[in-house]
C-alpha cells in the first residue's frame, strides 16, 4: 500500500516571515533610540532620576519635600542678564554647557565658585529679585554659592580641642549682637539671614521670601516659608533704626555672643561656632558661645532647670524657674516629681555688655532675650546698675528684642510694679525695647 504523503505544516506565527521582518524593524529602531540616549550631552537616561530632573523638570514644575523651606521650584531657564551683569554671561553659559544637568543639584553645594564679597553678593541677588522673569530656582543658584564652609559641613566636632568660652577673656566690638537663650544656633542663623533682603519679585512663589542659612551645611540652600519676627527685626535695627544720616550696616560687621545654659547643646554650638567662623566669607566678624551659661540675676554658679520632654521644639522650656510647664512636665515624667537640674554659670546683662561692646559714639548693640521667665531678674539688675543707661549716654545705641513670658514666671521673680519700673526706666533712659510673645 503506497504511503501517503506527509502534509505540509506552516511555521509557528513568531517564526513565520513577516513576523521575523517585524522583529527586525523593532530591534532596529531600538537599538538606534539607545545611541541617541547614549549620546544625550548630560549622558543619563530618560528613565535614570537624572534623566527626569533634566528633561521633565524643564517642562513641568516639580516639588521638593524638605521641612521648613518653600517647595515649589518652576524650572523654566530665566535670562542670564537677570542674575549676571553682562560681563558673566558667557562665562555662566560655558559652565552650562560643561554642566548640563544643573537641575539635579539644586539642594547641594555646587562646584562653582566665584569670589565675591558679601556686598557684591547682595547687589547680584538684588538684580535677580528685580527682574520679573527671576524664578525661585535662579535664586537658590545664587544665594548657594554664597558661602564656602570652613569645615565639612555636617556640624561634627573638629579636631581642635575646644576650652569653655570666658566671659572675661572676650574681646569686646563696636557692633555686637547678645543672644540669650541660643538654644540650638538658630538665632545665630536668622541674623546672618538678615543680611540679605526679602525678594521683593512681582511673581508671587517669590514674593517676599528670603534666603535661609543651613546650620548643618554652613551654606544658603532654601527660603525661609515665612517671614520670620528675629530676621525681620535684624534687618531693621542693622539698616535704620537710630541711623539718622550713618550708613547701612549688615551682620558682617557685627560680633556674635550666644549664651546657652543646656548643656545638651555644648557640641552642637561648639562646632556651629567653628563652621561659622571658618566660612569664606565670614558671615559675621566673629561668632562665640558660651555654654552651660545663663543669663541671671548675680553672676556666678547657679541651677538651671532642664526640660526633657519637648525634643521637636528643641528643649526650648528649659528655666532658672522650676514653675515652667515643661520643667514641671519633665520632673513628673523623669524624675519623681523632682526637678532635673544641671549645674551652669550664671552671667549678667552688665558683665556681658562691659566685655562686649566698645562704649563710643555710634556703636550698635542688639539683644534678643528668649530665656522662659529668666529676664524679669535679668532685666532687674540692668537697670540697677545702670550700665545699658551709660552705653547710651556714650552714644551707644541699645535695641533690645524681649519675649516676654506668662505671668506665673513674674510672680516668681518678683513685684510687678517693680518690674514696670524699672522697664520703664530703661526705656526712658533711651534703651529702644521691643516686647512680644515671639523673638524669633
Amino acid at each position: 500500500m503506497p504511503r501517503r504523503p506527509r502534509p505540509t505544516l506552516s511555521p509557528p506565527w513568531w517564526r513565520s516571515p513577516g513576523t521575523i521582518k517585524i522583529a527586525r524593524i523593532v530591534a532596529t529602531i531600538m537599538l538606534l533610540w539607545g545611541i541617541n540616549v547614549s549620546l544625550r550631552p548630560d549622558n543619563t537616561s530618560l528613565f535614570s532620576e537624572e534623566g527626569i530632573h533634566s528633561e521633565a523638570a524643564m517642562s513641568l514644575p516639580r516639588k521638593l519635600k524638605a521641612p521648613g523651606i518653600v517647595t515649589y521650584v518652576d524650572h523654566r531657564k530665566a535670562d542670564d542678564s537677570a542674575t549676571n551683569p553682562p560681563e558673566e554671561n558667557n562665562k555662566k553659559q560655558q559652565q552650562q554647557q560643561q554642566n548640563p544637568t544643573k537641575f539635579t543639584k539644586i539642594l547641594k553645594p555646587t562646584t562653582k565658585r566665584i569670589n565675591k564679597t558679601l556686598q557684591e553678593w547682595r547687589e547680584t541677588y538684588n538684580r535677580a529679585c528685580q527682574n520679573r522673569d527671576v524664578i525661585l530656582l535662579d535664586l537658590l543658584d545664587i544665594v548657594q554659592q554664597i558661602y564656602r564652609p570652613g569645615t565639612d559641613g555636617s556640624n561634627k566636632r573638629t579636631k581642635k580641642r575646644h576650652l569653655k568660652s570666658n566671659i572675661y577673656d572676650t574681646q569686646p566690638c563696636k557692633y555686637s549682637f547678645l543672644d540669650f537663650g541660643a538654644n540650638i544656633g538658630d538665632s545665630l542663623g536668622k541674623f546672618i539671614d538678615s543680611g540679605l533682603d526679602n525678594c521683593d519679585s512681582p511673581r508671587n512663589e517669590i514674593h517676599n521670601l528670603s534666603p535661609k542659612y543651613n546650620l548643618e551645611q554652613g551654606f544658603m540652600d532654601q527660603f525661609h516659608d515665612k517671614e520670620n519676627a528675629l530676621v525681620r527685626y535684624s534687618r531693621y535695627v542693622t539698616r535704620k533704626a537710630g541711623r539718622g544720616s550713618s550708613p547701612e550696616r549688615y551682620p558682617e560687621q557685627y560680633c556674635y555672643f550666644g549664651v546657652e545654659g543646656n548643656p545638651v547643646f555644648t557640641e552642637r554650638l561648639e562646632a556651629l561656632q567653628d563652621q561659622v567662623n571658618e566660612a569664606s566669607p565670614k558671615p559675621v566678624r566673629n561668632a562665640q558661645f558660651f555654654t552651660e551659661t545663663v543669663g541671671a540675676g548675680q553672676d556666678g554658679p547657679t541651677v538651671l532647670f532642664l526640660d526633657t520632654v519637648s525634643a521637636e521644639n528643641n528643649f526650648w522650656g528649659s528655666s532658672l524657674l522650676s514653675e515652667p510647664k515643661y520643667v514641671r512636665e519633665s520632673a513628673h515624667r523623669f524624675n519623681d516629681g523632682k526637678p532635673i537640674e544641671a549645674r551652669v554659670t550664671g552671667v549678667t546683662l552688665s558683665t556681658m555688655v562691659k566685655r562686649t561692646v566698645i562704649p563710643e559714639p555710634n556703636a550698635h548693640l542688639i539683644i534678643k532675650m528668649d530665656i522662659e521667665g529668666g529676664e524679669f531678674a535679668v532685666l532687674k539688675e540692668a537697670y540697677r546698675s545702670g550700665v545699658l543707661c551709660n552705653y547710651v549716654k556714650k552714644g551707644v545705641i541699645v535695641n533690645m528684642l524681649l519675649e516676654m513670658h506668662a505671668p506665673q514666671f513674674k510672680a516668681a521673680n518678683l513685684d510687678m510694679n517693680e518690674w514696670n519700673t524699672f522697664t520703664k526706666g530703661l526705656a526712658a533712659c533711651g534703651v529702644i525695647i521691643q516686647g512680644g510673645m515671639n523673638a524669633g
